[in-house]
């Protein structure tokens, strides 16, 4: 199996180790697929998380540029262009509760993901495109009149709200929600979504 479609780069490769070399080259690259039969190379800023690869041809195999710096102890990855180490396992939850999200993202050592740019805020949606829930839970607490805070308290500045946001009122957290934008919403809610950790 492979995937072509929004691939970062496809070229002709000799070995596995140039197209490895070219991965490492690459400040987006965090996958890639090589074949040896035809020489091909596919490279891919996804981890394929909540998709397959959707064609089917012999010969290739997958792989993921995972970080041996000890930066990122596994289950993270390093995604070099943001400097950052983002969790492999992405959590489904029936019910957000913002609090149990921030204790299971503790468990591995890390903290749920921040949206703090446009660049990490289209790198997370890339990463969850396939996911089952509409919901994806961000880090951020409102902690004053149009003050948002994230969890080791440095102060939120990026924002991409959605039409009528922020709403205010018991609305203490963040999500990302309708059309990929940014939503206050109560921190303990039935509705499922999923999250990310970050380290």
């Amino acid at each position: 199996m492979v995937q072509m479609k929004d691939s970062l780069k496809r070229f002709t490769s000799d070995s596995l180790i140039c197209c490895l070399n070219a991965c490492l080259d690459s400040d987006e690259c965090v996958t890639f697929f090589h074949n040896e039969k035809n020489k091909e190379c596919v490279m891919h800023s996804k981890t394929f998380i909540y998709s397959q690869p959707n064609t089917a041809e012999e010969g290739w195999k997958f792989y993921v540029n995972r970080d041996v710096t000890g930066r990122c102890p596994y289950p993270y990855l390093y995604y070099r262009r943001l400097d950052f180490c983002y969790s492999t396992s992405i959590n489904t939850i029936n019910r957000i509760n913002f609090n149990n999200i921030k204790s299971i993202c503790s468990e591995t050592g890390g903290r749920l993901a921040a949206v703090e740019s446009h660049m990490k805020e289209q790198f997370l949606l890339k990463q969850l495109a396939d996911r089952p829930h509409l919901r994806i839970a961000i880090d951020g607490l409102k902690t004053g009149a149009n003050t948002w805070t994230l969890e080791d308290g440095s102060k939120l500045t990026y924002f991409n709200w959605g039409p009528g946001e922020p709403q205010g009122g018991n609305q203490l957290c963040l999500e990302l929600y309708e059309d990929n934008k940014i939503f206050d919403c109560p921190c303990s809610f039935s509705s499922p979504g999923v999250f990310l950790c970050e380290k």
